[in-house]
């Protein structure tokens, strides 16, 4: 799922209703955890849980992108995509 800045939709890929409650807010989290760390430039947030795994990354200046993968899926490129 990909937010602009106001948190409005701007793509979707697959099903993704759970997302569009929740990337609003990793994105909230990401921004405060780097500002609270000093890390201004912070763009990108990966967990696991409950058997889901998250990525939430900054994709552009005024975009983020919030994806959820199956538990152990490979998300080198992903991450290496994150990266530019």
């Amino acid at each position: 799922m990909r937010l602009d800045d106001s948190d409005s939709v701007i793509a979707v890929r697959g099903d993704a209703d759970d997302l569009a409650t929740l990337a609003p807010l990793l994105k909230r989290a990401v921004a405060e955890l780097g500002d609270l760390l000093g890390l201004q430039a912070f763009r990108a947030f990966e967990c696991t849980f409950g058997g889901r795994q998250l990525m939430h990354y900054r994709d552009t200046a005024h975009s983020t992108i919030t994806l959820e993968a199956a538990p152990g899926a490979n998300l080198e490129a992903v991450r290496s995509a994150s990266k530019h």
